[in-house]
């Protein structure tokens, strides 16, 4: 879900990955997160701050 407000968007939404890591170890991970997105002057939109916390 993102929401705009003008110049500036918030972005919410949930991470689901699963693997190995370097290691070979099984990883299965569940996560919300939150991005905050600022429009610069050039037109491009730029992340300033994110956020995310794992969910058993």
């Amino acid at each position: 879900m993102v929401d705009a407000y003008g110049d500036a968007a918030v972005a919410i939404g949930l991470f689901k990955g699963k693997g190995t890591d370097a290691s070979g170890k099984p990883v299965d991970e569940t996560s919300r997160f939150t991005d905050t997105w600022v429009k610069m002057p050039d037109g491009r939109w730029q992340c300033v701050a994110s956020q995310s916390t794992s969910i058993k």
